[in-house]
């Protein structure tokens, strides 16, 4: 294919490959297109070709992490990728760099396609104490071992439970700003199963901290009366045991502002969750196709976790996502298992403007979903 001249625009997200040269740099696309740029001044080229490297590296992670915060630790080593489908490790002692956020890890491949990165969630990451690896599950059963590190294994262990235990914290702090005559000690119980976004069942909640869900209920709709009705009447419709509580992780310690909870409603007629988002920025409601199962209800929560605050990326068009408006997030859609999924169970949405005409419209699309 000839190569294009004159003046032309590249997104970092269309690159996937960079071929660096003595005095030129060849970039391959994903569309199979070849951009070749050439040197004009030899002393800064070593430079220019960092620099791209390295853009392009924090664009593709911001994007795949939707946006996430500065890096906590960077380090190298080798990785090991395993799957339940094969019998013997897909790659094997591969290098890569290591790239650890406040909730979750990077690897970044040395080699090849560039746009290929891993990740986990902090709290998806275990420590092998007898081989001194680590090991991440991606989620479908699949691996990541990581050896030969850079820095000492008792070194990352430590910045490891950093990470959880600051996950705790934040999810403490905002409860006792909050709250602050309850008791410490049932916030703490509390943190240990809610903490990072995870939700918990209204039932299990009254059991570790009594009376906290009462609070919770008063303290959010005496700020936003008018969801009142919608969550009773969600609430009368599958019952306290189907309500789901949870706090969305701000990442910042001490969280700067109110803590942003949500609830998830099991509806029993059909096999629909609605989401409520206790937030002044969103007045949606938004339905998925789920089931009670245990197992169900922890992957949309954490696809939830993932998609925040962008959840107009639901209903959002493939070809928004690809060549659109919100393209920005198109590595994330493709790349992210918890993405797909939630887009995949994504089967409607309610602006909340009054109970009346948000009440009709559940309704009428309940009745439609129950047909389908």
């Amino acid at each position: 294919m000839e190569t294009p001249t004159g003046e032309w625009t590249l997104e970092y997200g269309d690159i996937i490959e960079i071929l660096p040269g003595e005095r030129e740099l060849v970039l391959q696309t994903s569309s199979g297109e070849f951009f070749t740029l050439f040197s004009t001044d030899k002393a800064s080229w070593s430079r220019f070709l960092s620099e791209t490297h390295d853009f392009h590296r924090k664009y593709i992670q911001a994007s795949l992490l939707m946006e996430p915060g500065k890096e906590k630790l960077v380090f190298k080593g080798l990785y090991s990728f395993e799957s339940p489908i094969s019998n013997s490790p897909l790659l094997s002692a591969l290098p890569a760099e290591f790239y650890l956020y406040p909730a979750h890890l990077v690897i970044v491949p040395a080699q090849g396609d560039l746009r290929i990165f891993f990740y986990a969630d902090i709290s998806n990451i275990f420590l092998e104490e007898v081989k001194s690896v680590l090991v991440l599950e991606l989620g479908e059963q699949q691996r990541i071992q990581l050896s030969d590190l850079s820095i000492s294994y008792s070194f990352l262990k430590a910045k490891l439970e950093e990470s959880l235990v600051g996950m705790e914290r934040r999810f403490q702090d905002s409860l006792e700003r909050l709250f602050p005559a309850f008791p410490k000690a049932q916030i703490y119980r509390l943190s240990r199963i809610m903490s990072g976004g995870r939700v918990v069942n209204t039932k299990r909640m009254e059991t570790v901290a009594p009376g906290l869900r009462t609070l919770l209920e008063n303290t959010t709709f005496t700020r936003l009366p008018e969801r009142k009705a919608a969550y009773e009447f969600l609430l009368n419709f599958c019952g306290l045991e189907n309500i789901y509580w949870g706090m969305f992780d701000s990442g910042e310690s001490p969280p700067e502002d109110l803590p942003v909870f949500f609830y998830l409603a099991v509806l029993q007629s059909v096999p629909i969750v609605a989401l409520g988002i206790l937030s002044e920025k969103d007045e949606t409601t938004y339905l998925f196709r789920c089931s009670k199962d245990e197992k169900e209800i922890r992957l949309l929560n954490r696809g939830l976790l993932t998609i925040y605050p962008y959840y107009f990326l639901l209903s959002a068009t493939l070809e928004e996502i690809q060549n659109g408006r919100w393209k920005r997030y198109r590595i994330a859609v493709s790349r992210r298992p918890e993405v797909r999924y939630l887009r995949d169970k994504f089967a409607g949405q309610i602006v909340y403007d009054s109970f009346e005409h948000w009440q009709q419209s559940l309704q009428s699309l309940l009745s439609s979903l129950s047909r389908s």
